[in-house]
């Protein structure tokens, strides 16, 4: 039970840092767009 805790929160972890990476792509792509107009 514990083993399968630890598992979950290391798979919200990654995920988490996934949406975190696209969002912070994202952000960036925006800023350039504002920059380059």
């Amino acid at each position: 039970m514990n083993k399968r805790n630890h598992f979950l929160i290391a798979l919200a972890f990654i995920t988490l840092n996934a949406a975190y990476d696209e969002l912070v792509r994202f952000v960036i792509k925006l800023i350039l767009n504002l920059l380059v107009q």
